[in-house]
């Protein structure tokens, strides 16, 4: 049961997962979850169940214990909840559509919402729901990946500076401090990954 929360929680837990001690079987998850363990049964009690299949009871153990810890309380439910994202809507669609066409140009706020076709301020508020940053942050974000991309499969010809600045970093200090920030390495660290893992071939 704790694999799956990590799973569907995308990181490590730090304490013991603790469900409620009560589950009303008559309405609710409840009701559908005991629904599900009566035809269970059944099925067992006859001769070609299909439950002596192991990929077929582990999908049922699966659906089991996602749909325990997407509707039953417990200490995580909290966390579980903040995990969800809103279907992004169609102007943060064609934001980032606009956005990832174009990350080797020059990009402004006002080119990003033209490509929306929504007013400013609600793309910023569906972009803020959807991806958890404003468009210009998300394009910074996308130009550091592509940064970090080239990175990895650089030519001995070329250099750090040359990829970032090709990228629109122009400032050298605070390029490597916010490269480090999110990858936790230096940009030279995953240039130097790049040249041993040449170097060993």
């Amino acid at each position: 049961m704790t694999r799956q929360l990590v799973a569907l929680l995308g990181e490590p837990v730090n304490a013991p997962l603790e469900l409620a001690t009560e589950l009303c079987l008559a309405d609710g998850y409840g009701r559908n979850i005991a629904a599900h363990l009566y035809q269970a049964i059944a099925a067992l009690e006859s001769r070609h169940s299909p439950l002596c299949d192991p990929v077929t009871v582990s999908s049922l153990e699966q659906f089991i214990m996602t749909g325990l810890l997407l509707s039953h309380a417990h200490n995580f439910s909290d966390a579980l909840r903040r995990r969800e994202k809103p279907i992004a809507s169609r102007d943060v669609k064609r934001a980032i559509d606009y956005i990832e066409g174009h990350l080797d140009s020059v990009v402004t706020l006002a080119d990003i919402v033209a490509a929306a076709r929504v007013p400013g301020r609600t793309l910023l508020k569906h972009f803020k729901e959807y991806r958890g940053v404003s468009p210009m942050r998300y394009l910074r974000a996308a130009r550091f990946k592509r940064v970090r991309d080239e990175l990895r499969r650089l030519e001995p010809e070329q250099s750090v500076m040359d990829v970032a600045t090709r990228w629109g970093f122009a400032h050298m200090g605070r390029f490597a401090v916010e490269y480090r920030r999110q990858f936790g390495e230096s940009p030279s660290q995953t240039l130097g990954k790049r040249r041993l893992v040449r170097d060993i071939s």
